[in-house]
């Protein structure tokens, strides 16, 4: 756990992309460990630790498929009552899962602007036609016609569409900017980037290709 240990150090000082990174290097050891002892035939009582703290480390690095996965492997593969209450409780504390192909998102209680938290996770796209604070996760693709803040606990695999972004959270894929892309120091794009414009603040990770200037963007 001394990886964990240090994830946990640096998110208390603030560092959560640093802390991240080293609870991602943690959750990688902790599947292996699971698949190595699942294997191996080991007790009942390990693999039960070994399922909680893969899952819990998933939630960690806010992989949120990955630690519903080893949460319902080990629900699955442990006798009833092996530390089955505890992962059902690590369950309950994932985010609100929305299935679609292609969500359209319309302002509620607010002007010219919506906002989606931290809990709550889509698979598809997501599109709206105006500004946008998404601080969820998502699969798929993200499309904004105004200005898009990714907060920092967003986190996005695919591909993200905006007249201005402003990134503060995990972005890996593709990241097409019309006009200013700025990259927070808490931020990582792992991917390639077009936009017309770059800010790239101390601190913040870029890793890709990017492409500044202006051209043509279609969503």
């Amino acid at each position: 756990m001394e990886l964990a240990d240090q994830a946990d150090a640096l998110r208390q000082r603030g560092l959560e992309t640093r802390s991240i990174q080293v609870y991602q290097r943690a959750l990688t050891e902790a599947e292996s460990a699971v698949r190595l002892s699942t294997q191996d035939g080991a007790g009942v009582r390990t693999l039960s630790v070994l399922y909680r703290s893969a899952a819990s480390l998933a939630m960690d690095c806010h992989e949120w498929r990955k630690a519903r996965n080893l949460i319902q492997q080990g629900i699955e593969n442990l006798p009833t009552g092996s530390l089955e209450d505890e992962l059902r409780g690590l369950l309950k504390k994932l985010p609100f899962v929305v299935e679609a192909t292609v969500l359209d998102f319309e302002a509620a209680g607010s002007v010219g602007g919506s906002a989606l938290h931290s809990d709550v996770e889509i698979k598809g796209a997501l599109r709206v036609d105006h500004d946008l604070v998404f601080n969820g996760s998502l699969e798929g693709k993200i499309v904004s016609g105004g200005e898009l803040t990714l907060g920092a606990s967003a986190n996005i695999d695919g591909e993200v569409w905006a007249r201005s972004l402003n990134l503060f959270g995990k972005v890996h894929g593709k990241a097409f900017v019309a006009d200013t892309c700025k990259i927070f120091s808490s931020a990582v794009l792992m991917g390639d980037l077009k936009a017309t414009h770059l800010v790239l603040e101390k601190g913040g990770c870029l890793i890709g290709k990017s492409q500044l200037g202006s051209g043509p963007f279609a969503s």
